[in-house]
């Protein structure tokens, strides 16, 4: 359908929790368990910037002026390649998938590697931070002129 989503255990996000409160109570958690907390901890923080990141792409259409959408087009472009083709990102590993002949492909961004996958995130964060900055400043002009506009129609001719 076209919407980001963004795969990130709820199972490990209980793990965390659950660690941290056994930790908290003064239990010993075996070393096995910590070891595997300690891991999900490096990608959660990846995870919800990534949710975050997902939502701004699933809503910016609707963020938008419709008579600025196309101001913005070439600037969604890039986002929308950068999100399409993380492979763009030296060192990304990525999947693809295709389930069956009708459907495109997917590309799916793995968690193998905390350091590729700071720099996607990173990458991506910009270019969404860009995308934001321009649409409140067209937004913001947008206003700006709709009250001058607003002014004239107020000033008599005759």
């Amino acid at each position: 359908d076209g919407r980001l989503k963004v795969h990130f255990s709820e199972r490990l996000v209980k793990l965390l929790r659950e660690n941290r409160q056994l930790l908290a109570y003064g239990y010993a958690v075996p070393a096995r368990i910590q070891h595997t907390a300690n891991t999900a901890i490096k990608f959660y923080r990846h995870a919800i910037v990534l949710k975050q990141v997902a939502n701004f792409y699933n809503s910016i259409d609707q963020q938008m002026l419709k008579c600025q959408q196309s101001m913005m087009l070439e600037a969604a472009l890039k986002f929308e390649d950068l999100i399409k083709h993380p492979s763009k990102v030296v060192g990304m590993n990525v999947k693809t998938q295709k389930k069956n002949k009708d459907e495109k492909k997917q590309v799916q961004v793995t968690w193998d590697n905390p350091q590729v996958l700071e720099t996607y995130i990173s990458r991506i964060q910009q270019a969404a931070e860009r995308i934001t900055t321009d649409n409140r400043k067209l937004r913001s002009l947008h206003a700006a002129m709709c009250d001058k506009i607003a002014n004239l129609m107020g000033i008599d001719l005759l």
